[in-house]
C-alpha cells in the first residue's frame, strides 16, 4: 500500500505539472482583464452591445440615453449624466444594471452577469477611461457643502431673505393662465413661489409685485419648497414617465446650486432637511429617497409605499421625515438613518399634502377622503380628524403660531385654529383649489386653482386683497404699463401736492389766527385780573382813606377835649403852687425857731446832766436832768415835726411844679395833636377825593376788562372750528399727498426695477452665453485632448506593433517551442492515464478473486469455531478484500484525475497551437496593420493642431464673453445701486 500511495503522488503530480504548463502557455498568449485598466473601448462597449445596445443606441435613444460611443455615454440621459466618474456607487448607470435601483435595466430580465457588472464598476471607479490610453474624467458632481445649522422654526437673524438677481422676464408666456402646479410661502420674508410652465414665479406677498423668475428647463415643477431659513428654494419636477430632478436656487443670491437625483419619472414630493444636507424625494416610482446634496450621492432607498409617493416634509427640528403616497399610506421615518418610526394607518384615501407643526410634535395629513389628521409624534396617535373639504382635500400648510390652511376639491380655502376648529372660509374658486398657504407673518392666505387664478385674501376678515398672475405678461408689457402709471401718478402727485401746498396755508392761517385768539384770552383774564387787583387796590384805599378821615374826625372832640384837660390842670397846679409857696414859709420859719428851741433844750439837758452828775445823790438836779432830758427831746421831737411839715409842703410844691410842667407839656402836645389832626383830616379828605377817583377810574378798566374777556372767549371756538376744518382739509391733503407720493415712488420704484430687470436679460444672456461658450470650450479642449490621445495612442500602436513585427520570429520560436512542450506533456499524460487505467483494470480483476476467498475462509472458519486460527484468517482475507476494494477507488480517482490531465494537456496543446496559428496569422498582418496604423497617426496628427486650434480659439471666445459678462455685471451692479435696489451680485461672479 505505501507503495501504490507513492506511484498516486506521483502520477498527480504530473498532473498538476501538465496543468501548470497548460496555464502557462494559455498566460503567454492570452490578455488578462485584470492585467488591464478597464475601459470604454475595450471592456464595456462589448457589453453594451450584448445587452444595452437595442434601446439604448443612436437611433432610438430611449430615455434620451446613447451608449453606443464613449462620448455619448458621458453625455448621459434626458436627465442629466449617468456617469459620475470614480464613484460608481453614485452612478445612475451602475446602480440600474445593478438592480440597485428603479428603473432596473435590463427591462423585465435578470441584473447582468456579476463579470459584466464588476467591468462596468471597475471602468466607473477607474474615471471612465475611453481607451486602454485615455484619461480619467473629472467627475460630473462637484462637491459642495449647502449645510448650515439648523435652527428649527426659530427665526434667523439678519433682514428677511428677499430674492434679487433673478430673471423678471416670464420663460414662457402662455395663451392663457396655467395651472397652479405647487405653491410655497418663505417662513421669514413675504416671498410665495408658484410653479407653471417650465418656472418658479416668486411674488411679494406684501405689495403682489413679481420679484423673479427661477427657470425649470427640465420639465413641469410639480413641488418647490423653502428652506427653513428660507434662503434656499427647491423646484421639483420633470417630465412625466421620462424624467425627472431637483433643483435647488440661493434665491438671496440669485444663483442655481445644484441638482439632486436621476430619476426616469417625474419627481411629485420633495424638501430639504433643516441643515441642508439632504434632500428627500419621491415620485411615481414608489421609492422614497433621500440624496445628499454635498455630492448628490443617494443616501437611503425606502421601498415601503405601494403607490405613487405624493407628499414629504422634514420635521422643524430635523429629526423626522414623513412621507405619503397615492393609496393612503403615511409613513415618519428616522431623517438621517432612514428607518421606520411610524406607520401612521387612517385615511381611506390617497393622501395629498403633509406638513409639520413648528414644534415638530404634530404632523397633519390631508387625503382625498376628505378629512385631514392630527398625529402626534412623541406617541405616534391620532389626536384629531376633522372633515375639512368635500371631495378630498389636496393641500394643507400651517402657520408659525400653529393655525392651519386647507384646500380642495370643493373649490374652497378654508382656516382652522390650532385645535383644529374652523375658522375663516374664504370665496371658493370657479375650479378645484390646488394649494393654499399663509404669508410669512400669517396674516395672508394665498391659494390656487386648476384654471390658474391666484388669489391672496385677509386671513383676519377673509376679504380678498388682490390676485397674483399664473401667467404674468412679458416685461416690456409690465415695463410699458409701469412707466405710463408712474406718468399719471406723477400728474396726480404734482395735484395732491399743489393742494396740499394748499391746505397748508389755509390751515397755518388758521391755526395762527387760532393761537391769536387763544392768546388773547389769557390776556384779557390777565387784564380782568389786573383790572380787579386794581380795582381792590383804589377801593380798600378808598376804604382806608374814608376810614382815616372818619377817624381823625371821630377823634377831633377828644384832642381838643385833652387840650381843655390840659390846659385846667395847668390852671389848678399853678394856683396849687401858689398857695403851698405862701403855705411854705410859715413852716419854714417854725423849724428855725424849732431848731433854736431844740438846741437850747439839748444844752439846757446837757448842762443839767453834767450838775446831776457832779452830783450824783442829788435828786433834785437828777430830777433836773430827767426833766430837761425830757423836754430836750420834746423840743427835738417837734424839731423833727416841724422839718417834716415843711419837707412836706417843700416836696407837694416840687410834685405841683412837676404837675405845671407836665400839664403844659400835655397841653402843647394836645395842641400840637389838634393842630396834625386838623392837618391829617385835611390831608386825608383830600386822599379820599383822590381814592374815590382812582376807584372810579379802575371800576370802569375792570368793566372793560370783563367785556373784553367776554369778547376774546367768544371768539376763540369759531377760530377753532376754523383751524380745526383747516387741519382737516391739511391731513386729508397731506395723506392724499403721502399716498400719491408713495404710489409715485413706488411706480418710480417698479419702473427702475424693471428698467434694471429689463438690463439683467442682458446679463443673463452675457452669462448663458459664456456658459455655452464654456461647454463649447470645453468640448473642444477634450476633443484636443482626445485627438491627441489619439495621436498618442496611434503612434504607441505603431510602435507596439513594429515592436510585434520585429520581435515575431522569437514569438513564433517560444509558440513552437511552448507547443512542442504541451505535445511531450501529452504524451506523458496518456503515458500515465494508461498505466493507471492497466492499475486498475487488475485491481479490478483481483477484487472478486478476493472477496470469493474471504468468503470461502469465513464459511468455514464459522463451521469450526473454535479453530482461532480459521477465524484469523477469515478477518484477515476480509480486510485484503476491503483494502482492495478502496484502493479500486483511489484507483478510480487516480485514472479519472489522469484522464482530466489528459484532456487538459489536449486543451494545452489546441490553446498552443491555436496561438501559434494565430502568432503566425498576426505577423503576417503585420505589415498592413502598421501600415494602416500609420496612416492613422498620419491623420491624428493632422487633426491635432486643428482641434488645438479651434480649442484656442474657443477659449479666446470664452474669454471675450466672460469679460462681456464681468462687464455686464458691474453695470448691472451699478444700475440696481442707482435704482436704490438691492445690490446685485459681485462683479465677475458668473
Amino acid at each position: 500500500m505505501p507503495l501504490e500511495s507513492g506511484r498516486a503522488f506521483r502520477v498527480n503530480k504530473a498532473h498538476k505539472s501538465v496543468a501548470l504548463a497548460a496555464a502557462a502557455a494559455l498566460f503567454s498568449v492570452s490578455p488578462l482583464f485584470a492585467a488591464d485598466k478597464a475601459n470604454y473601448q475595450d471592456h464595456v462597449l462589448p457589453v453594451f452591445r450584448n445587452s444595452c445596445l437595442n434601446c439604448h443606441n443612436a437611433d432610438k435613444k430611449k430615455a434620451g440615453l446613447d451608449l453606443s460611443s464613449y462620448q455619448s455615454a458621458l453625455a448621459g440621459s434626458n436627465n442629466g449624466p449617468v456617469v459620475n466618474a470614480g464613484d460608481a456607487d453614485n452612478s445612475l448607470l451602475y446602480k440600474v444594471v445593478a438592480h440597485l435601483e428603479d428603473p432596473a435595466m435590463p427591462p423585465k430580465k435578470d441584473k447582468l452577469p456579476d463579470k459584466e457588472l464588476e467591468i462596468i464598476k471597475s471602468w466607473i471607479a477607474g474615471g471612465a477611461l475611453e481607451t486602454a490610453n485615455g484619461k480619467p474624467v473629472v467627475s460630473s458632481k462637484p462637491k459642495m457643502d449647502l449645510t448650515v445649522a439648523a435652527s428649527g422654526a426659530k427665526k434667523p437673524e439678519g433682514p428677511p431673505p428677499m430674492p434679487r438677481d433673478l430673471l423678471l422676464e416670464p420663460v414662457v408666456r402662455a395663451g392663457r393662465p396655467w395651472a397652479v402646479s405647487c405653491l410655497a410661502s418663505n417662513p421669514w420674508a413675504p416671498v410665495v413661489a408658484a410653479g407653471t410652465q417650465h418656472q418658479v414665479l416668486l411674488y411679494n406677498a406684501g405689495t403682489l409685485d413679481l420679484l423673479g423668475v427661477v427657470p425649470f428647463p427640465d420639465g413641469e415643477p410639480q413641488v418647490v419648497q423653502f428652506s427653513r431659513n428660507g434662503k434656499m428654494l427647491l423646484v421639483g419636477g420633470g417630465i412625466a414617465g421620462k424624467s425627472g430632478k431637483v433643483t435647488l436656487w440661493d434665491v438671496t443670491a440669485g444663483q442655481k446650486l445644484t441638482d439632486v437625483g436621476e430619476e426616469f419619472d417625474s419627481v411629485l414630493a420633495a424638501d430639504i432637511s433643516p441643515d441642508q444636507s439632504f434632500v428627500a424625494l419621491g415620485g411615481p416610482t414608489k421609492v422614497l429617497k433621500m440624496y445628499s446634496t454635498r455630492d448628490g450621492s443617494l443616501q437611503h432607498a425606502i421601498k415601503k409605499h405601494t403607490d405613487w409617493v405624493t407628499a414629504i416634509v422634514y420635521s422643524a427640528d430635523g429629526v423626522l421625515l414623513a412621507s405619503a403616497d397615492r393609496a393612503g399610506g403615511l409613513w415618519v421615518w428616522e431623517a438621517k438613518s432612514g428607518h421606520e418610526f411610524y406607520n401612521l394607518a387612517g385615511h381611506k384615501a390617497g393622501v395629498t399634502s403633509v406638513a409639520f407643526r413648528d414644534d415638530s410634535n404634530v404632523l397633519a395629513s390631508a387625503s382625498e377622503d376628505g378629512t385631514v389628521k392630527l398625529w402626534d409624534m412623541p406617541s405616534g396617535k391620532e389626536v384629531k380628524t376633522f372633515q375639512a373639504h368635500g371631495g378630498g382635500v389636496l393641500s394643507i400648510a400651517f402657520t408659525h403660531d400653529g393655525r392651519l390652511v386647507t384646500c380642495g376639491r370643493d373649490k374652497v380655502t378654508k382656516t382652522w385654529k390650532p385645535d383644529g376648529t374652523p375658522d375663516k372660509t374664504f370665496e371658493a374658486f370657479t375650479d378645484i383649489a390646488l394649494h393654499a398657504v399663509y404669508s410669512d407673518d400669517g396674516k395672508r392666505v394665498i391659494a390656487g386653482d386648476w384654471t390658474g387664478e391666484m388669489r391672496v385674501w385677509d386671513a383676519a376678515d377673509a376679504k380678498l386683497v388682490g390676485k397674483l398672475s399664473s401667467n404674468p405678461a412679458p416685461l416690456a408689457e409690465r415695463l410699458d404699463a409701469a412707466g405710463k402709471r408712474a406718468v399719471e401718478l406723477q400728474a396726480a402727485a404734482d395735484k395732491a401736492a399743489a393742494a396740499l401746498a394748499q391746505a397748508k396755508a389755509a390751515a397755518d392761517k388758521a391755526t395762527q389766527e387760532q393761537q391769536a385768539a387763544q392768546a388773547a384770552v389769557p390776556v384779557a383774564k390777565k387784564a380782568v385780573e389786573t383790572a380787579q387787583a386794581q380795582f381792590a387796590t383804589s377801593d380798600a384805599a378808598l376804604q382806608a382813606a374814608k376810614s382815616a378821615l372818619q377817624s381823625s374826625t371821630a377823634a377831633m372832640p377828644e384832642k381838643q377835649a385833652a387840650v381843655a384837660r390840659a390846659t385846667k390842670a395847668r390852671d389848678e397846679a399853678a394856683t396849687a403852687k401858689a398857695n403851698a409857696a405862701k403855705e411854705e414859709q410859715p413852716l419854714k420859719d417854725a423849724v428855725v425857731a424849732k431848731q433854736k428851741a431844740s438846741d437850747e433844750a439839748a444844752q439846757a439837758a446837757a448842762t443839767a446832766k453834767a450838775e446831776s452828775e457832779k452830783q450824783a445823790d442829788n435828786q433834785q438836779l437828777a430830777t433836773t436832768a430827767t426833766e430837761k432830758k425830757a423836754a430836750a427831746e420834746k423840743a427835738a421831737q417837734e424839731l423833727d415835726a416841724a422839718k417834716t411839715a415843711a419837707q412836706a409842703k417843700a416836696d407837694q410844691i416840687k410834685s405841683l411844679a412837676e404837675v405845671m410842667t407836665k400839664s403844659e407839656g400835655e397841653l402843647a402836645k394836645s395842641n400840637e395833636a389838634v393842630n396834625a389832626a386838623k392837618q391829617a383830616i385835611a390831608d386825608q379828605t383830600v386822599a379820599a377825593d383822590k381814592a374815590a377817583a382812582q376807584r372810579k377810574t379802575s371800576e370802569d378798566a375792570l368793566a372793560k376788562a370783563k367785556t373784553d374777556a367776554t369778547a376774546a372767549e367768544k371768539a376763540v371756538p369759531p377760530k377753532v372750528e376754523v383751524a380745526k376744518a383747516a387741519q382737516t382739509q391739511f391731513a386729508a391733503a397731506k395723506a392724499a399727498a403721502d399716498a400719491a407720493g408713495a404710489q409715485l415712488s413706488a411706480a418710480k420704484l417698479e419702473v427702475a426695477r424693471l428698467q434694471v430687470g429689463q438690463f439683467y436679460l442682458t446679463v443673463y444672456a452675457a452669462k448663458q452665453e459664456l456658459a455655452a461658450r464654456q461647454s463649447e470650450q470645453d468640448k473642444l479642449a477634450a476633443a484636443a485632448a482626445a485627438a491627441q490621445a489619439d495621436l498618442d495612442k496611434a503612434s504607441a500602436a505603431v510602435a507596439s506593433a513594429q515592436k510585434l513585427q520585429s520581435e515575431a520570429p522569437a514569438r513564433q520560436k517560444a509558440q513552437e517551442d511552448a507547443l512542442a512542450k504541451t505535445r511531450e506533456m501529452l504524451a506523458t499524460a496518456n503515458t500515465a492515464s494508461g498505466t493507471a487505467q492497466t492499475i486498475l483494470a487488475q485491481r479490478q480483476a483481483l477484487l472478486p478473486q478476493a472477496a470469493e476467498l474471504a468468503q470461502k475462509i469465513s464459511a468455514e472458519s464459522q463451521k469450526a469455531a473454535e479453530d482461532k486460527t480459521l477465524a484469523d484468517a477469515a478477518a484477515k482475507a476480509k480486510a485484503t478484500a476491503d483494502a482492495l476494494t478502496a484502493d479500486i477507488e483511489a484507483t478510480k480517482q487516480l485514472a479519472a484525475a489522469k484522464a482530466q490531465a489528459v484532456k487538459d494537456a489536449m486543451t494545452a496543446v489546441a490553446g498552443t497551437e491555436a496561438a501559434l496559428a494565430k502568432e503566425k496569422t498576426d505577423t503576417a498582418a503585420l505589415p498592413k496593420k502598421i501600415e494602416s496604423l500609420q496612416q492613422l497617426a498620419a491623420t491624428a496628427a493632422a487633426e491635432v493642431p486643428k482641434r488645438k486650434s479651434a480649442a484656442d480659439e474657443s477659449a479666446k471666445a470664452v474669454a471675450a464673453a466672460k469679460a462681456k459678462a464681468d462687464q455686464l455685471i458691474t453695470e448691472y451692479q451699478k444700475k440696481t445701486q442707482e435704482a436704490g435696489l438691492t445690490p446685485a451680485a459681485t462683479p465677475g461672479k458668473t
